[in-house]
């Protein structure tokens, strides 16, 4: 395993079963027994199952309540914390399903996966949509890059993107980009005395842009990842 370290913020590389995770809780205790404040702590990473565990063994091994831990969460799940968003206002199948219909496209499945915050769905305009946020470069210029690939019309994917932004705000809906956009832009990052952020190869421009929000208020910083292990190419 390889540390970087950079002003106040620590690189931590290493290939799969080097222990970067356990590096990462380490480091918790020793802020901890430091007399650092839990609540002052922020342990984030692209998936659920990556929090639950680091949580988890955070519960085991300090003896903390979970309940005492609000902030060992995945990215989008922090968005949706600190904007105070209600379940029913994000963007679930039925809703895609009936924009399908307003504007007379065929979406039988869309969603965006609550374990890791990834788009998925049946209709390809969507898919481009969404990789084209969160890769945060307009609509058009992902299809250009992918226009060999894809068997969509590029005028009418414009005007679906442009579409979907009004649907959403006429319904008062979001989806998870929107939770991540909006964490940013209205800036209501809690202060860490220390954060960490984990399965850093996994992370999309946007995300990385969260990220960069979140450290901006944190007095130090680790970042722990293995380019070798990212799973996600189209997040860029």
């Amino acid at each position: 395993m390889v540390k970087g370290e950079y002003k106040l913020k620590t690189i931590i590389l290493g290939p799969p079963g080097t222990g970067k995770t356990t590096t990462l809780l380490d480091l918790v205790e020793e802020f901890l027994r430091a007399g650092t404040d839990i609540k002052k702590i922020g342990y984030f990473s692209f998936t659920r199952k990556a929090s639950y565990e680091a949580e988890s063994r955070a519960e085991e091994k300090f003896k903390i309540d979970k309940d005492e831990i609000p902030y060992f969460r995945t990215l989008h799940s922090l968005a949706f914390r600190m904007l105070g968003i209600k379940k029913e206002r994000v963007m679930k199948s039925q809703d895609y399903r009936e924009f399908g219909l307003k504007c007379g496209i065929p979406i039988k499945s869309a969603w965006h996966n609550e374990t890791d915050g990834v788009f998925n769905s049946d209709n390809e305009y969507l898919r481009i949509i969404n990789k084209a946020r969160v890769k945060e470069i307009p609509v058009l210029e992902e299809y250009d890059k992918n226009r060999h690939s894809i068997d969509i019309e590029r005028d009418l994917l414009y005007l679906l993107d442009q579409e979907l932004r009004k649907y959403k705000k006429e319904k008062g809906l979001i989806d998870y980009d929107d939770m991540l956009e909006r964490f940013i832009e209205q800036d209501v990052s809690p202060s860490f005395d220390v954060l960490f952020i984990d399965e850093a190869q996994d992370l999309s421009p946007l995300q990385w842009r969260m990220v960069r929000a979140l450290w901006a208020k944190a007095n130090k910083t680790y970042i722990a990842g293995d380019d070798d292990q990212a799973i996600f190419k189209w997040a860029g």
